[in-house]
């Protein structure tokens, strides 16, 4: 419980840093097919949240600790016993709070056994022990005074607090698989250290061996690794003793960055608001850089506070990505990646939140004027357009000019600045020609969102006397200009790109040298609005600061001040950041052979509950039911049309609802 007291402010900021527990553990599971999560209630009730009907048991069997859970076992509707009793632990070294250093706890449960339940058959899974070094950004803080405060409050740092937490994982690795009647026995062997990550006994996965009951070895795979991603990189599978020609891998040659903190790397900001690569090398902090007012100065002065580049880089991104599989036969699969898109924020669409976007649109301008003389008339024609144009200080106008003079008179064409003082910025002259219009072109740069004159001027005329050719020429003059100007526009924003990758294109070919490769296109928009819209739901979007908040100083001095705050919005074990409610398979190049059309559940569906007050508490994500199928329709291409072929519907729901676990009791 909280006390509505002045206390509360440091229980919180005690909460916030970890020194205080004050929510259930949340327990993350994924095997076998299925996902889900469990806690606590405050009666001590597990709460599960899955679409199926497990039964969970805590085992707590070493009576050196009892209180400590040893094992889980999950039951499953049919029957199904998953026991996990292998123990990861982890060790928290440092994390900018010394309440938390030097603890160690229970991270993991892995799979000990599968029991069936008839005639209870088991599969047992055994691991064998190394240790990994990781080092992660916790979270980036800043507490800004930029409010007329009392003397009493703390006055503002100049650099934000990043809490920076190593940890080292007491790991294991799968080292044998077998069956309960001794039938078959799988062997991975971990043989060539690993040199890309800091830690003890880091190997690489060498071979898997498969025998059966008398040990006899039916088959035996290798691998081959490099470093070329940044990262140790499988590179080929090959089946041992066999001339069959290995699986080979090729990847995105953009390198990974450096892990934080291994070998002595200095710690990278180059990470866009999921956590994801975008290589920006100059950013100061995970903060986004911002003014502020002085509370200090009588004059309204603003002070910076450093920030960084969090947006989303595609190149970057997709370091270390698969694009190419190589089959032993000589056929390939090639892979497309492209940036995850949104179009929801839980179940609130983008448009329904009134975000827009500024969409620049391309408009062609004219302007024509001509002039035709007489004997000793002056004939003149002028217009006055404001000109401008798609830059911010020049616009590229062309321009066509037209006319002739005969011997006694002039004709000319010019273009100058409206108004006084009066610029002339062309001015061409035609030459003496009877009979014929010589045509001109020109090129000029005119200072933009200026009104010019366009003049065109002609006097005189010349009167042939032949009795048979002869005609009255007059002088003329004609001038026409064409140039572009780029206007903005204010459009509901129906998406959003945000950091991390999906698929967008798998290519199959048969052989090499296949000229006529087997497309598959995925595109993640909205029912009948494609390209324009996106079924994406995320769970949270970015946020970084939190104004005009209060704490109480010792003594009950009121305090206020604008919080700054990074921290990840892609947490393991919370599911993944984005979800897509829609799917389309377009089958062949753009969907030529038909397409598939798959609905799921997202979180549209079960949106993700946030928290945007002190504590800060992390957003509870409903991910165990999102991604379930609710339907895929099958349509072939007749006649350029799609024609429906098959749907299947599927109705999903929970069979274990699942209930809120409050963190925190006031």
């Amino acid at each position: 419980y909280l006390n509505n007291d002045a206390n509360r402010f440091i229980q919180w900021e005690e909460i916030a840093k970890g020194c205080v527990d004050a929510e259930p553990d949340a327990f993350f599971f994924n095997f076998n097919g299925y996902t889900g999560s469990f806690s606590y209630d405050w009666s001590g009730n597990i709460v599960i949240q899955s679409p199926i009907a497990w039964k969970i048991q805590a085992l707590r069997t070493n009576p050196a600790t009892p209180g400590r859970i040893t094992s889980w076992k999950l039951t499953s509707d049919n029957g199904t016993v998953y026991t996990f009793s292998h123990i990861e632990e982890t060790t928290i070294t440092s994390n900018g709070f010394p309440c938390q250093a030097g603890i160690t706890y229970t991270s993991a449960w892995y799979l000990t056994s599968i029991k069936t339940p008839n005639l209870g058959r088991m599969i047992s899974f055994t691991y064998e022990d190394y240790t990994q070094n990781f080092n992660m950004y916790h979270s980036v803080t800043h507490k800004v005074f930029c409010y007329p405060n009392s003397g009493s409050c703390q006055g503002t740092p100049p650099d934000p607090t990043t809490n920076f937490t190593q940890l080292v994982y007491n790991c294991k690795r799968i080292k044998t698989i077998t069956t309960s009647d001794n039938g078959t026995s799988v062997t991975f062997n971990y043989l060539t250290n690993r040199t890309d990550e800091p830690g003890t006994n880091l190997k690489q996965l060498d071979e898997i061996i498969i025998k059966n009951k008398d040990a006899t070895e039916l088959r035996k795979f290798l691998f081959t690794y490099d470093y070329s991603t940044g990262r140790l990189t499988l590179r080929s599978i090959k089946k041992a003793l066999t001339d069959e020609p290995p699986y080979r891998f090729d990847y995105y040659n953009e390198v990974l960055p450096p892990r934080i903190g291994n070998s002595g790397t200095l710690p990278t900001f180059g990470q866009d608001h999921w956590g994801y690569n975008n290589g920006k090398t100059d950013n100061a902090n995970l903060l986004l850089p911002v003014w502020k007012a002085d509370p200090n100065s009588s004059t309204a002065a603003q002070i910076f506070y450093k920030g960084g580049d969090r947006g989303i880089d595609r190149v970057k991104m997709q370091a270390g990505m698969l694009t190419k599989i190589t089959y032993p036969a000589g056929g390939t699969e090639g892979f497309a990646y492209e940036p995850h898109e949104y179009g929801y924020i839980g179940n609130q669409s983008l448009q329904s939140l009134g975000e827009f976007q500024t969409v620049e649109n391309l408009v062609e301008n004219s302007a024509f004027v001509d002039a035709d003389g007489d004997l000793n008339v002056e004939q003149t024609d002028s217009v006055h357009p404001v000109i401008s144009g798609t830059g911010e200080n020049m616009v590229y106008v062309h321009i066509t000019v037209k006319g002739f003079k005969p011997s006694v008179g002039d004709a000319y064409v010019e273009i100058y600045k409206y108004g006084s003082p009066s610029t002339i910025y062309y001015k061409k002259a035609m030459k003496l020609q009877l009979g014929q219009q010589i045509e001109y072109e020109d090129y000029l740069q005119l200072p933009t969102g200026v009104q010019y004159t366009v003049k065109a001027y002609a006097k005189g005329r010349f009167v042939d006397n032949d009795p048979e050719t002869g005609q009255t020429y007059y002088a003329h003059a004609e001038i026409k200009l064409a140039w572009t100007t780029k206007t903005t526009t204010s459009v509901p924003l129906k998406k959003k790109q945000i950091g991390g990758l999906r698929i967008a294109e798998v290519s199959t070919s048969s052989y090499i040298g296949d000229g006529n490769p087997v497309k598959r296109q995925f595109l993640y928009d909205e029912a009948g609005i494609p390209l324009e819209t996106s079924s994406g739901v995320l769970n949270e979007a970015p946020f970084y600061e939190y104004k005009n908040l209060n704490y109480y100083a010792p003594g009950e001095i009121a305090c206020t001040y604008d919080l700054r705050l990074a921290a990840n919005k892609a947490v393991l074990g919370y599911g993944p950041h984005v979800a897509y409610g829609r799917i389309t398979e377009l089958s062949g190049n753009n969907g030529s052979n038909g397409k598939t059309v798959y609905t799921f559940t997202s979180g549209k569906d079960y949106p993700a509950i946030s928290y945007k007050q002190p504590p800060f508490q992390q957003s509870s994500s409903n991910f165990y039911a999102t991604g379930n199928i609710l339907s895929n329709a099958v349509f072939k291409k007749e006649n350029n049309l799609d024609k429906p072929v098959n749907e299947m519907v599927t109705t999903s729901s929970e069979i274990q609802s699942a209930s809120i676990v409050n963190g925190l009791k006031f």
